[in-house]
């Protein structure tokens, strides 16, 4: 299955395991698209945090698999990247989950 460069780099396995996706607006984020997505936006976990207006240890556990969000907290990370210019892509019948820029 072919990937882009940027999620194939920072996903991992998606494929097996437990990615911890999160629901918003009836779509999903992982933790590995999630740390995909700050990667292609060059910004830290800290970044991330003040634009979702979480605390840096969410976006921690979230992103290292310790604990899954709440919707309303994934709403937020989810809604700052899309801000930033993330698109979010889905696992469809054409490819596989992933991110890139708009």
């Amino acid at each position: 299955m072919e990937r882009l460069w940027s999620v194939s780099t920072f996903l991992g396995d998606i494929d097996g395991g437990n990615p911890h996706p999160i629901l918003s607006v009836g779509m999903t984020l992982t933790s590995g698209q999630c740390r995909a997505a700050r990667a292609l936006l060059d910004w830290t976990q800290d970044d991330l945090a003040e634009r979702a207006e979480v605390s840096r240890s969410t976006v921690r556990g979230f992103e290292g698999g310790q604990h899954e969000l709440q919707r309303s907290t994934g709403a937020a990370i989810r809604r700052a990247l899309e801000e930033a210019g993330i698109v979010i892509l889905e696992r469809d019948g054409t490819g596989g989950e992933g991110v890139r820029l708009r």
